[in-house]
């Protein structure tokens, strides 16, 4: 099955097997653009819709993977006894922007939802 970014127009190929019948979040790897392949259970017809909806799954999972490490590396050098104030205000300066990130991107899916 052949699809295109609809932001940049690069082409890619995957096996049909792998999208029959499924729903899959794609990132495009030139632009970062991320689509929503569909395939058909019986044929090998496909859409991309542009930009993916609003999924909560992908935002906590962005939480557990980026944010929350950041939240406790922070909360360990505030526990510590003599917290290093430099690494404390990089700490948190790294902590508020992936905070920032992550509520960037939920703001661009609600202003695309249907």
């Amino acid at each position: 099955m052949e699809f295109h970014c609809d932001k940049c127009g690069r082409e890619y190929r995957i096996a049909d097997d792998k999208v029959r019948g499924k729903t899959l979040n794609v990132k495009c790897l030139k632009c970062k653009e991320s689509m929503v392949v569909t395939g058909s259970a019986d044929s090998k017809v496909v859409s991309t819709a542009g930009p993916m909806h609003f999924q909560p799954a992908i935002v906590r999972d962005r939480f557990d993977e980026r944010v929350k490490p950041a939240f406790e590396k922070l909360n360990s050098m505030l526990a510590a006894d003599a917290p290093n104030a430099r690494s404390v205000h990089q700490g948190l300066a790294h902590f508020v922007k992936e905070v920032r990130d992550l509520d960037e991107m939920v703001a661009k899916w609600s202003e695309k939802r249907p």
